[in-house]
């Protein structure tokens, strides 16, 4: 599979701090998500398209100046704004996070602080995650603009003026597609957990896990609606089992943008073998709650449903006079299909 030369990231993790006190999974939440986007299975970036900024024990970095550095790098391609640079941009950034007010040209907008790691001024301490992605989506140097935020939005007493400044040369926000997702609402803070002895931001965890695959449409593509989907729904649930206030997910964007393309698949078939002939059995493509796979033929003793190789389902046992939904599922099963999973029998859905 050909790369896509034309798209380009940058990718922030901020754990240590000479003010706050120190993260533990924002740095592996960096560098898993570039190397989700450097898979062929993934984003599918060239190495060289990825610039990777992660924090160290020495304070010696990130600062502002070492991230706009990045950002103008890439500015510089689009020769003084007269030309697009490529078709999409991730920005991702995880850490300390807050929310401010902004003044000047944006006076009311509410922009998402990054937190550096050492003191100093106000402007110094924070990086404007927000201002930096719509300067981009409105200079239309990129068709796409993808923003990822994994951090808290404390609210910062402070009126900042971004020095992002919007540049009117192509005019052509109106022409560029964007997508913002943040991991939780203003004035909410975000969380990390350990898994399987691994820190990482709940927000990046399942954000990833979404994005490769398990936030599917009923097309096999990841959309922003998919994805804000998933996501939601698994944050909540995980960050509430702490007792706390389940944490939301926040995004803001054209909710229609396909952030991973279903990929061409090898159509084939799924026999489920079933014991009890009046046992009926309903299949969803990916978590799509309205995508029924009606089966192609039906016996006293299996069912055969037409499936692609490498897709994600969900099946499990239909209940009685009830409509066809996902969530009246009983006993449902995630299953991708592949050689070993094209003949299921009782075994399956009893097993956990």
């Amino acid at each position: 599979m050909n790369q896509k030369e034309d798209h380009y990231a940058i990718v922030v993790g901020i754990d240590h701090y000479q003010r706050y006190d120190c993260l533990q999974g924002a740095c592996n939440d960096a560098n898993d998500f570039a190397e989700w986007l450097e898979k062929a299975s993934g984003g599918n970036l060239p190495h060289g398209n990825v610039k990777t900024i992660v924090s160290d024990k020495g304070l010696t970095g990130p600062t502002v100046q070492l991230i706009d550095e990045a950002v103008i790098q890439l500015l510089e391609k689009s020769r003084n704004y007269s030309r697009r640079v490529g078709t999409r941009l991730y920005l991702f950034m995880a850490g300390h996070g807050l929310s401010a007010k902004t003044f000047g040209p944006f006076s009311g907008s509410r922009e998402v602080l990054l937190a550096m790691p050492k003191d100093g001024n106000i402007q110094a301490q924070q990086y404007p995650g927000i201002r930096c992605a719509d300067h981009f989506r409105e200079s239309g140097v990129f068709k796409e603009v993808v923003l990822f935020m994994d951090c808290c939005r404390d609210h910062l007493n402070f009126n900042l003026m971004p020095y992002w400044v919007f540049v009117p040369y192509l005019n052509a926000e109106a022409r560029v597609h964007h997508y913002y997702a943040f991991a939780t609402g203003a004035g909410q803070r975000s969380r990390e957990y350990e898994i399987n002895g691994k820190w990482r931001g709940i927000f990046s965890q399942y954000l990833i896990e979404g994005l490769e695959g398990k936030a599917t449409d009923g097309e096999g593509n990841v959309t922003g609606r998919s994805l804000k989907e998933y996501v939601d729904r698994m944050v909540a649930m995980v960050s509430g089992l702490s007792g706390q206030a389940p944490q939301q997910v926040d995004t803001v964007g054209d909710e229609n943008i396909i952030l991973v393309a279903s990929k061409p698949a090898q159509e084939s078939e799924l026999v489920v073998k079933r014991s009890n002939p009046a046992q009926q059995v309903w299949l969803f493509a990916g978590n799509d709650i309205n995508h029924l796979v009606l089966p192609k033929e039906e016996k006293d003793s299996f069912m055969v449903f037409p499936v692609s190789e490498g897709n994600l389902y969900l099946i499990g046992y239909a209940p009685t006079n009830k409509p066809a939904y996902a969530k009246y599922l009983q006993n449902p099963k995630h299953l991708i299909i592949n050689d070993t999973t094209r003949l299921i029998d009782d075994d399956f859905f009893n097993s956990k």
